[in-house]
This record gives C-alpha cells, structure tokens and sequence, in this order.
C-alpha cells in the first residue's frame, strides 16, 4: 500500500493541478475543447459519417479519438505545449468544418451541428488565449523550468 503522503517530498511526481487552482479562461479553455471533441467524435463523426456514406469510418475515428484523448487530458494536466497543441487542432477543426460546409450540399439542421460544434472549439481557443490562461500555462512551464 503506498499512499500519497508517502512521496509529498518527491518532486519527480508531476501531479496535475487541481481543477480549483485553473483561472477560468483555463478552466472554460478545457470545457469547451472537451465538449468541441466530444460533440465532434459523437455527433459529427458518427451521425455525419453514417448518415452520408452509410457507414462510419472507424480508423478516422480511432484517429480522432486519440488525438482527442491526448489534447484534453494534457490541457487538463496543466501542459503548456497542449495549449498550443488544443488551438492548433481547434482552429484546424474550424477551417475543416468551413471548407466542408461550403463544398457539399448539406440539410439546414447537418449545418446547425456543424455550427455549433466549430463554435465550440472557437471559444476554446477564445478562452485559451485569455490573459488567465496564458498566464496559468505560462506559470506551468517556468515552475517545470525550476526544478530541473
């Protein structure tokens, strides 16, 4: 049995920081990247895929899903660079959805859940560029600089 207490003094442990400690353009920076992924896997991923081609395209799915597991997670963790990481894939994800919208024929309500999934992933990247958020991952990286 090991229990936290027995490595307070360790400062090889990399714990995440507590969700209290995020500022909230951090905290709504990881909400909203979180949701734009969820609804992006789910309901465009899925619902889209399935109901134009007939089928869903499981390793650009798996792919996705990945890339979505490691930007949310580490973003959660506090990493400076998946700030960076979660508005690069945010904004690639917008310029996609824009470049797809125009190019096929789509029905009004296909063009609401796009709409409403680029508007998630552009206030993540809204909040994510905030003065607290950027000082909150900003702190992150020269606390990590310190210790080594």
């Amino acid at each position: 049995y090991c229990s936290m207490s027995d490595h307070s003094d360790d400062s090889s442990l990399d714990l995440p920081p507590e969700w209290q400690d995020f500022p909230a353009d951090a905290k709504y920076g990881v909400i909203f990247c979180t949701a734009g992924w969820v609804c992006h896997l789910l309901l465009f991923g899925v619902y889209i895929f399935q109901k134009y081609t007939g089928s869903i395209p499981q390793n650009e799915l798996l792919k996705h899903l990945v890339l979505a597991g490691i930007i949310c997670y580490f973003l959660y963790r506090g990493k400076p660079w998946a700030r960076w990481f979660a508005i690069m894939g945010n904004s690639i994800v917008v310029l996609y959805y824009l470049a797809w919208g125009v190019d096929i024929n789509w029905q009004p309500l296909d063009l609401v859940v796009m709409a409403v999934i680029g508007l998630l992933f552009i206030l993540s990247t809204v909040y994510l560029f905030k003065k607290g958020a950027r000082q909150f991952y900003k702190r992150k990286t020269e606390s990590e600089t310190n210790t080594k």
